[in-house]
């Protein structure tokens, strides 16, 4: 009668069943120890087999990751900790024929703490002086939010946990330069490891990166930006020229004229508002625009729906009544709307400041993309606007039609 920890119950064992419950308490082991990486089969024979879990899951998928902890941290802490008490011991020892552990060894120990805790506050000072410098594109001219957004860590608990740490290795090392009679670690001794310790923290692994990813959520721009990308604006800009050519009939007529001669413009507004609230008809934003018609279609087979349809609309705009009203292909940057949600949503850990952050990557990353595909460059405009009902969307239109006419004047006299 033996009772196995990993299967959670009392088993009966026979001695010829030893050697295949030896195999199954080993594979289970494994599984305890690097969370779930393998499985255990049994054969016909009785004999226990492995299966890898990235072979099977999600329909042959393969798993999909789960949110780091902490672990890391506390281990290499431990890890740190054990190591170097273990090499003073074996060094006082063997070595000295003195007792295992000293107060010098404890000293020696808050300096080098103390050194790691300024190497982090150094390189902080370091970021600080280029993002000062963005103050207000980045930080809406908060110079405290800049020395925020400079500390290399972000949870509360662990920003606590390391100003405990800085200020007992200071009070450590302070004690142990003023009363110690002898000193190992010096000034020179700290300011070595303290430049290394910023020196080795300013690339981050891939690890770290990832895991910033899952707990702050602070590349959902990047993500959104490209998939806006290749899902819709790589289909549409380059066929903005055989959508116009189709655009002939009825009902791609504007008072008796051909919607192509009305047009003010042949590029694709993309209009990004700053809250990232897009409303379903700019007419709810400003009553002078109205809905005039649809392009013709693109159809295009994609992801298993077949002819998806892909399509523009044309807006009047209207100015003051002696100005003839502009006729622009506009659209919000449907994106944005799903950060919108997401500042709504609390399990999404999406704030205000980082919806307002965000929203300015996925304008930067969304533009040089475009920019960087000869298909698309020149065939798209983006329209930023802050709050349009204040400022009439209207109006931005105006302003953004008058400058492609200006800058288009500028190409000729090239």
């Amino acid at each position: 009668m033996e009772y196995c920890i990993f299967c959670n119950e009392v088993i009966t064992l026979y001695p010829t069943e030893w050697p295949a419950f030896i195999e199954i308490f080993l594979v289970r082991l494994e599984n305890f120890l690097f969370i779930g990486e393998v499985q255990v089969e049994m054969a016909e024979e009785g004999k226990p087999q492995t299966k890898r879990l990235e072979n099977i899951e999600n329909n042959g998928f393969g798993p999909l990751p789960k949110a780091r902890g902490m672990r890391d941290t506390i281990l290499f802490s431990l890890l740190v900790l054990l190591v170097y008490l273990s090499s003073a011991a074996v060094y006082r020892n063997f070595y000295q024929g003195k007792r295992a552990l000293l107060s010098q060894d404890v000293g020696d120990a808050f300096v080098i703490l103390f050194g790691i805790c300024l190497g982090e506050l150094l390189r902080s000072i370091v970021l600080y002086g280029e993002e000062k410098n963005h103050t207000v594109s980045r930080y809406s001219n908060s110079h405290w939010r800049a020395l925020q957004a400079c500390v290399p860590y972000s949870w509360k608990q662990i920003c606590v946990f390391k100003i405990i740490f800085l200020v007992i290795s200071f009070c450590g090392t302070a004690v142990y330069w003023i009363f110690a009679e002898k000193v190992s670690f010096n000034a020179f001794h700290l300011l070595s490891i303290t430049v290394f310790s910023a020196i080795n923290q300013v690339v981050l692994s891939k690890a770290e990166v990832s895991h910033l990813n899952e707990t702050e959520n602070k590349h959902v721009a990047d993500g959104l930006a490209w998939s806006y990308y290749f899902g819709y604006l790589k289909i549409m800009l380059p066929g903005m020229k055989g959508m116009l050519a189709l655009a002939q009939g009825d009902e791609y007529k504007i008072d008796g004229e051909d919607i192509r001669d009305k047009l003010s413009s042949e590029k694709l507004h993309i209009v990004i508002p700053k809250n990232c609230y897009t409303y379903d008809s700019f007419k709810e934003v400003d009553k002078r625009i109205t809905f005039k018609c649809s392009m013709p279609p693109i159809k295009k087979t994609r992801g298993g729906v077949q002819e998806r349809v892909y399509k523009n609309t044309v807006w009047e705009v209207k100015l003051e009544d002696d100005e003839e009203p502009l006729y622009v292909l506009m659209e919000y940057a449907t994106p944005v709307l799903s950060m919108y949600d997401m500042k709504k949503e609390e399990s999404a850990h999406f704030h205000g400041q980082d919806l307002e952050d965000q929203v300015k990557e996925f304008t930067t990353k969304l533009q040089k993309i475009l920019d960087e595909d000869e298909e698309c460059k020149n065939k798209y405009e983006i329209v930023l606007c802050g709050d349009v009902k204040s400022q009439k969307l209207s109006e931005i239109m105006r302003r953004t039609i008058q400058k492609e006419k200006e800058n288009k004047e500028k190409d000729k006299n090239i």
